[in-house]
């Protein structure tokens, strides 16, 4: 946000539409993040079932 602040006139209509792609890409950055996060839980749990035969 505060380079949304420098980079923008200050403007209501460009901040928003900065918060509105801050908060976006947050979003997609812990979705991604929770995803690759299950993935490894699931590699995981895989990896130490197989190596108990």
């Amino acid at each position: 946000l505060f380079i949304g602040m420098l980079a923008f006139p200050p403007e209501r209509e460009l901040m928003d539409e900065t918060k509105i792609g801050v908060l976006v890409g947050s979003l997609a950055s812990a979705l991604a993040g929770a995803i690759v996060l299950m993935l490894a839980k699931v590699e995981r749990r895989n990896d130490a079932s197989g190596a108990n035969t």
